[in-house]
């Protein structure tokens, strides 16, 4: 449908009555530019359509996945008890299976904004559960 409107207006800024295979490309055109420039996950180069949909691109949220996972191996493998996983502690862990320490803050930023994880002492993190 919006390929459809998008070959139509590009006919009318013509001042055509009709649409032809030149307004239609036009419209293909414009469209794989927005994709390109919206839908793009940064990191892949791939077209992402979850990026327009959800706001993040498939790998971020991947991520925030095994972070999750990861927190939860940690909180379950404390024996002191805390119940909660030390950010340097994970920052470690997230560096040996490929996260940096960059994108780790903006994940663990992300999840605290969604109420997935809090700060259960200062610089110490624990799961909502």
């Amino acid at each position: 449908e919006a390929l459809i409107r998008l070959a139509e207006a590009h006919a009318r800024m013509s001042l055509k009555q009709t649409v032809d295979a030149e307004d239609a490309a036009e419209a293909v055109r414009l469209m794989n530019t927005m994709l390109e420039k919206v839908g793009m996950d940064i990191e892949t180069g791939a077209l992402d359509i979850d990026t327009i949909m959800i706001g993040k691109p498939k790998s971020l949220r991947e991520k925030e996945i095994t972070v999750l996972d990861l927190l939860r191996e940690l909180i379950a493998g404390d024996e002191e008890g805390r119940g909660c996983v030390k950010l340097k502690r994970l920052k470690s862990r997230a560096e040996e299976i490929g996260i940096d320490e960059r994108t780790l803050e903006r994940i663990l930023r992300d999840l605290r904004r969604a109420g997935d994880i809090y700060e259960k002492r200062p610089g110490c993190f624990a799961l909502v559960e």
